[in-house]
């Protein structure tokens, strides 16, 4: 796994001092909203596909064209930001599991940390 730039790791930190407790933070590509709950950050809400999302994939916008590859946007950017935060000392977590796919397995999870998947 390659090591964490230093401007990531500022970059992150910079992101997670803008944000008051109980403040949310959204990542448009993917469509996770996080919270800052002391010194951390939760996932607190997590964007559902909708049919609509076809229409602008057809007019060539980079979206995911289905459920499933929503999910994956969702779990490839939960895990970087979780990787890029945690490496400027702030957690990032799912405690209420809104990420977790109850047919994905760890071994799937792990796959997909390790770029296999």
């Amino acid at each position: 796994m390659t090591a964490i730039k230093p401007e990531h790791i500022a970059w992150s930190k910079n992101v997670f001092a803008s944000i008051k407790d109980g403040g949310t933070w959204g990542v448009p590509r993917s469509g996770l909203i996080f919270k800052k709950v002391g010194d951390h950050l939760e996932i607190y809400q997590v964007m559902p596909w909708i049919p609509e999302m076809s229409a602008a994939l057809e007019r060539g916008a980079d979206i995911p064209a289905s459920p499933e590859e929503l999910k994956g946007y969702q779990m490839d950017d939960f895990m970087c930001i979780q990787r890029n935060f945690e490496a400027a000392g702030i957690e990032v977590t799912d405690p209420r599991e809104l990420l977790i796919d109850r047919h994905v397995t760890e071994k799937d999870l792990q796959k997909s940390v390790d770029g296999s998947m």
